[in-house]
């Protein structure tokens, strides 16, 4: 079983990491601890060259949307047919309504939080049963300025192997 703290530890140790990074920075990959799911719905190849994605925002992404989660900060995600390799899905989008940025310790609190209490909803399947990783996006001093209040939550393989499929109710 995997703790939920370890979530938040290593999360705030990324972001920090990222936080000087142009974009939205990512947190929240826990260690690869958990075996692989079957050849159905994943694969252990990397995205094909003509399985290529297209770029789109990291502002404007969306619930179900599928994409190659970045190596850190980013501005732009590639994003893909579910059923073309990738290897995460946004899965749930929450909304920021402090009037001043949260702090890093807070904004990774919210983030953990959010990100955690809708993954079983949509994937179907308790965090700590499941065969995925949380990551997310949240908004940096510089993105804060000019509007952006969204944390995306984003579900990833534990074992950075690639999907072939939607997770909503997958039980991944």
């Amino acid at each position: 079983m995997r703790p939920a703290l370890a979530l938040g530890a290593s999360a705030a140790i990324l972001a920090l990491g990222l936080s000087a990074c142009s974009g939205l920075p990512f947190g929240g990959r826990t260690p690869s601890d958990r075996s692989s799911e079957t050849s159905s719905s994943r694969s252990s190849e990397s995205p094909s060259p003509e399985a290529t994605g297209s770029d789109t925002s990291a502002f404007a992404m969306y619930v179900g949307q599928c994409i190659n989660t970045p190596d850190g900060a980013a501005a732009t995600v590639e994003e893909f047919n579910c059923n073309q390799p990738h290897n995460g899905e946004v899965f749930y989008i929450h909304k920021l309504t402090d009037a001043s940025r949260p702090s890093e310790d807070d904004m990774e609190k919210k983030a953990t939080d959010a990100c955690l209490a809708a993954f079983s909803p949509y994937v179907g399947k308790d965090y700590e049963d499941s065969n995925l990783s949380i990551v997310w996006m949240y908004p940096t001093v510089q993105t804060w300025a000019t509007g952006d209040r969204e944390i995306v939550c984003i579900a990833t393989t534990d074992d950075d192997s690639t999907l072939n499929q939607s997770i909503k109710g997958s039980g991944m």
